[in-house]
């Protein structure tokens, strides 16, 4: 099996969640193929994959406009017969208005059945709290929703 993740991230915070899900559909013997920023990325990119995770921030309740507008792009039957995943990191709130307004454009480019997803907070000041504390657990949560993503 082989999968894709596509996201944007200005900060780094929704790259590092993207590298966690990636180790976790490794782990699952899914072939990353590629991860790479929406702004890079194009339909062809997609093309014989089966699993595609698509990430974004949030921004004021809204997904990325960078990843809306690679997405907007897609043609209709780009997710056809495809696994389709989900997941945004967010500050203080609107995670689940911009997951969702992902997931209707996604079912508009074919994905349908279950789309998993995932929210989390994060920020710079987490991720230091977290290195001074020793804490892992938004790295293995991260982790554990690409082994869901793979055995789903």
């Amino acid at each position: 099996m082989q999968a894709i993740i596509v996201y944007y991230s200005l900060t780094g915070q929704t790259a590092q969640a993207a590298k966690y899900i990636a180790k976790g559909l490794e782990a699952e013997n899914v072939d990353v193929v590629i991860s790479l920023n929406a702004h890079k990325a194009t339909a062809d990119d997609l093309r014989n994959k089966d699993i595609v995770v698509i990430g974004t921030p949030v921004h004021v309740g809204a997904p990325a406009m960078e990843l809306r507008r690679f997405l907007n792009k897609l043609p209709e039957d780009a997710l056809s017969g495809k696994k389709v995943a989900i997941f945004s990191t967010f500050l203080f709130w609107g995670s689940d208005t911009a997951l969702n307004t992902v997931e209707e454009i996604l079912r508009d480019k074919g994905a349908s059945g279950d789309i998993l997803r995932m929210a989390r907070r994060t920020s710079i000041l987490r991720n230091i709290w977290n290195a001074l504390t020793g804490s892992t657990k938004d790295e293995e949560a991260w982790i554990a929703f690409g082994k869901l993503i793979a055995t789903s």
